[in-house]
């Protein structure tokens, strides 16, 4: 599990990491697009927010707060599995 959590500065670990924290935002933001919409049009009904909502957006935080282990984790997952491929079809 320590190897897996090393972190190994690269290019590819860098986009798991944005790509985590992009996912993240918007999973945290799209539950607020139409309530914040509704505040600023008079003319649009206003939309409560549910409980799967707020689950969504707590998901989503997590997501974007944690981005960087995710993407460690992700990025070193990938180079394991390469590790792996290249020894099975060798």
């Amino acid at each position: 599990m320590k190897k897996l959590l090393e972190n190994r500065g690269s290019k590819a670990q860098l986009i798991w990491i944005i790509i985590m924290r992009l996912t993240g935002l918007i999973m945290f933001f799209a539950p607020l697009y139409l309530p914040i919409r509704a505040y600023f049009y008079p003319s649009i009904e206003n939309v409560q927010i549910s409980g799967s909502d707020y689950i969504l957006m707590c998901v989503g935080f997590a997501l974007s707060s944690g981005a960087k282990m995710i993407g460690i984790l992700l990025n070193n997952v990938g180079i394991a599995l390469g590790n792996l491929m290249n020894k099975i079809t060798k």
